[in-house]
């Protein structure tokens, strides 16, 4: 009888091994940025995404020492010459927002939500290659399915979304890892926000604060095993 830790073992080496592959493709892939305007047109609800890459605040000396010649170093000091971020969908690879990074490692993103209405996103960040095309994936953060259009309130009261305090971290490319590979990307119950015409405040708003308490993240983490797990992961990934 195979025991229950080489199980963990074997599925553990899966799932590295799919993070090694997955550094250079999203879901599936990438495809040209699409392209927001700055002033929403009539009828388009356009979401800002803000928050924090982690980990390059809390990496430790002694980690920067061990990784001085890795992919993971180099992106330490963010630079928009040199790194990129961008949201897909992870059913077709395909890009649907346009996002930049700023020197210290937070980072805006827009995504039209009418046009992109069900789609399960996520956000990648990554290097650039020589030619100033997406390369190398360092992190990924799988923030859930978008609202379905049945889900969207159809009014002019409301022209925009923001959801801020989003941590992309090592943790969360490993969850994303997990979630791809037990396919828990596809089409999640729940979207990873909501809106009502109540809450729309001045400039036609809605605010909203990113949570990892919500049930497709808590999902993640029991389907992967628990915290433990997905921390293993996450060591695997930095390395």
């Amino acid at each position: 009888m195979i025991s229950h830790n080489a199980k963990f073992g074997n599925w553990m080496v899966l799932v590295i091994l799919i993070a090694c592959a997955s550094f250079f493709t999203g879901c599936l892939g990438t495809d040209e940025d699409s392209e927001i305007t700055a002033n929403t047109p009539a009828g388009v609800m356009n979401l800002q995404i803000s928050g924090s890459i982690l980990d390059p605040a809390d990496t430790a000396e002694g980690f920067l020492n061990a990784a001085a010649n890795s992919a993971v170093l180099r992106l330490i000091a963010f630079d928009a010459s040199k790194n990129y971020i961008d949201v897909i969908d992870c059913a077709t690879g395909n890009s649907v927002g346009t996002g930049s990074i700023a020197a210290n490692g937070t980072f805006t993103v827009q995504v039209d939500i009418r046009a992109n209405a069900g789609k399960t996103i996520m956000l990648v960040i990554g290097l650039k290659t020589a030619d100033g095309s997406k390369g190398l994936q360092i992190y990924k953060c799988l923030l859930g399915r978008m609202p379905k259009a049945t889900e969207i309130p159809d009014s002019t009261a409301m022209d925009s979304v923001k959801i801020t305090d989003v941590d992309v971290s090592f943790e969360s490319t490993a969850k994303a890892l997990f979630a791809m590979e037990k396919g828990l990307d596809k089409d999640p119950a729940e979207p990873f926000f909501s809106v009502s015409t109540s809450e729309v405040q001045a400039g036609k708003t809605v605010s909203k604060s990113f949570s990892t308490d919500n049930a497709f993240q808590k999902k993640i983490e029991s389907e992967s095993g628990g915290a433990e797990n997905v921390a293993q992961v996450a060591s695997a990934v930095r390395a």
